[in-house]
Formats: C-alpha cells, sequence, structure tokens
C-alpha cells in the first residue's frame, strides 16, 4: 500500500475578530501541533510530505488565511485527528469531529490537554443543547457513553487523580455562555446541573467504590485524591444519592480545609436539611476566623437554594460582616453576582436592582472598589434584548444617583457600548 492510499488533508481557515478601531488585521502564524490516534488508541506516526520522515507529532504553521495540509499515516484504518496538542497556540478551535471522535480522543489521546478538552467539549454540547431546548432533555445515550468512558479513566492508574478531577470537572457558565446567543445563564445553569446530576447517576458504581472508608482515607492523604473525593461527591450527590449526602455532612467536620470547604460546595445547590446542618457547623466552627468566614459567606450568596436578595440582606447584617472591608464585600456581592446566576439574573430584575443600590451605597464609600464590583452588571451585550432592558435600567439609576468619577466612567461606558434592548 502507498502512501497515497491513505493520505488525507486538513484544511486550517483561521478567523481574526475585528479590533474596535476597525484597523486591517492581517493572518496570524499559528503553530498547530498534531498527532494522530488510531482505532486501536495507539500513535499512528506520519508525515506531512511524501519524501519527510515518519513521526508521532509534527507542528504544522498556519500562516495564511487558509491552509491545506496533506498528512501521510503510516497505517490505515480508522483514524482520529488531535490538534493543536499541548495548546501549542493561544487561539479557539473549531472542529468538526463527531462525538464518538471526541470520545475516542478522550480514552486514548497521550496529550493530557486534548482529552481534557474533548470531554469539556462533549459536555458543553450537551448542557448547551438542553439550555437551547428544555423539553430536549438530557441525551441518555451520549451521556452514557461519556459516562463509560469517565469509568475507564477513573479506573487508569496511570492517570493521576488530580487529571481526573479535572476531567469530571463540568465547563464553567461563562465559557457556556460564549457559545450561546443570545446566552442564558440561568437555563444553562439548569442543563449544566442536569447533565452532571445524569453523570452521577450513571457513575454510582465507580463513585459508591471510591467513597468507602478505606478508599476516602487514601484519597484524603494527597492533594489529587481530595480534589477527586470533592469532585465524585459533587456528582453524586447532583444525582441526589443519599450515602454521598451523609458521607459530605460528615466531611465538612474534618480537619482539611480542603476536604471540608469541598463538602460544603458539594451540598451547597442541594435541598437537604444536610445543607443547612452543614453550613451551621461550619459556622459555628469558624465564626471567631474573619477570613475563613469568607468562605462561609461565599458558600451562603452562591447558593441555589437559599440566596435569594432577602437572605443576602441578612447576610450582611451577620456581625462578622464588615460593609466597609472589600473582601466582606466582595465574599457576599461578588460572590452572588459571578457565582448565583438563577437568583442574580433572576427575570423579575430583582438580583439586578439589588446590586444596583448596594453599588450606589458603596460608592460613598470607596468609588474604586464600586466601579470594579459594577463589572458583572455592565456586561450586557450577549443576552435577550428583555434581560438588557432590566440591567440596563439599572445601570441608568446607578448613573443619576453614582457620586464618584469611578463608578460613573464605568457605568457610561457599559450604557455607551451597550446595543439597542430592542
Amino acid at each position: 500500500m502507498t502512501d497515497d492510499d491513505q493520505a488525507f488533508a486538513i484544511e486550517f481557515t483561521q478567523n481574526i475578530p475585528e479590533t474596535m478601531a476597525k484597523t486591517p488585521r492581517l493572518p496570524l502564524p499559528i503553530p498547530v501541533r498534531l498527532g494522530l490516534v488510531g482505532d486501536d488508541g495507539a500513535i499512528v506516526p506520519f508525515r506531512l510530505s511524501a519524501d519527510a520522515p515518519y513521526l508521532d507529532e509534527q507542528v504544522i504553521l498556519v500562516t495564511g488565511k487558509t491552509h491545506l495540509q496533506p498528512i501521510f499515516p503510516a497505517s490505515s484504518g480508522k483514524i482520529v485527528p488531535s490538534l493543536l496538542r499541548n495548546f501549542s497556540a493561544p487561539v479557539i478551535l473549531k472542529d468538526d469531529l463527531s462525538s464518538s471522535e471526541r470520545l475516542h480522543l478522550m480514552a486514548h489521546d497521550a496529550d493530557m490537554f486534548n482529552r481534557w478538552d474533548a470531554a469539556q467539549t462533549f459536555l458543553a454540547d450537551q448542557i448547551l443543547a438542553i439550555a437551547h431546548d428544555p423539553k430536549y432533555g438530557v441525551d441518555e445515550t451520549a451521556v452514557a457513553a461519556l459516562a463509560k468512558a469517565y469509568a475507564n479513566s477513573l479506573a487508569d492508574p496511570d492517570l493521576l487523580d488530580m487529571f481526573k478531577s479535572g476531567l469530571l470537572t463540568l465547563p464553567a457558565i461563562s465559557v457556556l455562555e460564549s457559545r450561546m446567543t443570545p446566552a442564558d445563564p440561568v437555563a444553562l445553569f439548569h442543563a449544566r446541573r442536569a447533565v452532571e446530576a445524569a453523570l452521577g447517576r450513571m457513575l454510582a458504581p465507580q463513585i459508591k467504590s471510591a467513597l468507602t472508608d478505606e478508599n476516602t482515607v487514601i484519597m484524603a492523604k494527597t492533594d489529587g485524591g481530595r480534589a477527586l473525593l470533592n469532585r465524585l461527591l459533587g456528582l453524586a450527590i447532583a444525582a441526589g444519592d443519599n450515602d454521598a449526602i451523609e458521607c459530605a455532612a460528615k466531611q465538612v467536620h474534618d480537619q482539611n480545609m480542603t476536604l471540608s470547604q469541598g463538602a460544603l460546595m458539594a451540598l451547597n445547590h442541594c435541598d437537604h436539611p444536610a445543607r443547612a446542618i452543614a453550613l451551621q457547623v461550619f459556622h459555628d466552627r469558624w465564626q471567631d476566623s474573619p477570613l475563613v468566614m469568607e468562605k462561609w459567606f461565599m458558600m451562603e450568596s452562591m447558593s441555589l437554594v437559599s440566596a435569594t436578595v432577602a437572605r443576602l440582606g441578612e447576610l450582611m447584617a451577620h456581625p462578622a460582616f464588615d460593609a466597609n472591608n472589600p473582601n466582606k464585600l466582595r465574599s457576599v456581592l461578588g460572590a452572588f453576582m459571578t457565582g448565583n446566576p438563577v437568583h442574580f439574573y433572576a427575570d423579575d430584575g430583582s438580583g439586578f436592582d439589588f446590586i444596583g443600590d448596594c453599588l450606589i451605597d458603596i460608592d460613598a464609600r470607596n468609588p474604586q472598589l464600586a466601579a470594579r464590583m459594577a463589572l458583572p452588571l455592565t456586561r450586557m451585550a450577549q443576552y435577550a434584548p428583555e434581560r438588557r432592558a432590566k440591567m440596563g435600567a439599572v445601570l441608568q439609576k446607578i448613573q443619576k444617583q453614582a457620586q464618584s468619577n469611578d463608578l460613573r466612567e464605568v457605568i457610561d461606558k457599559a450604557l455607551a457600548d451597550s446595543p439597542s434592548p430592542a
């Protein structure tokens, strides 16, 4: 068989966003590190021209707007390209790989970044499908295939626990928003939670095995083990596993802060009495430590279950809260804006109104802090007109009542740059 019998080509196209000044943008040199993964998971050597040597991995330099690269693999059969290995260039890669090909890379790619990225893209696709149409529901077949790949990774002794934890971590809401037009952070949160719950159910045997008393003691000895333990707890609790809820309730008492806080995070969106008890236990244990209490304020402010604007008011009246301390303000208001999309982006606009009033109050004492904390409220261009209108109305209120140039400058710019809500 000759090279031509199994040769194929990859077409690259680069798209450079326009600058605010709308200056001409020339194509950039982009190094794309490439490898090939065979049908059996083995590395497939290849060359970039018919007379070049075979190598396991090569770098293609894309210098034009388009680039067609011939690939000559050393063997035939199904091959999946592994592109941008080791994140060889700071670009966003859009490809046409299928779900099965992504799972293949996740299971076999020798490049750990691409393994992780394949899982992230697969997860994002599932979450976005639900967010776009909640009636769509979780694709049980696709998530079952993903869970099988995860189970194999969890059983692989050659993979570090820290990597396994990262592999099991779902894409952040901010990342998902960049792929949805118009972005709906509330729908994304619920869709993300649904996929997390489905994964937790399908990985129940592996999680149950990992959460035995003997295994948790072993995992708790290393930073990677602790990260993985917390991630498995989060998945199981999202799925409503009562044994995992009980395990997390016990773990809150642990002397190790990573484990104690990790258990709280796993319980934080769980509408179960154990959540409130765990938060109270953490509070009573650390109420005399101002720095640790900031973690408690953050958890309370980010909870789907209880962190309404009314609860934020209660937190800001807590004896440990100091309205003149920037870190305390960030631990409540900052955590609410960035970590509680359901209540911050509530359809009635109550989250925006509450934050707006707080920013006006903070501006009178600390203009620089108010200006920085206003930023999440100004990032509204990607949202639907109705949500933009509510955010814009609050910004206009702040604009009229702001006492400092610091805050007013941020608000003025946001309103000038924002598209019309209609």
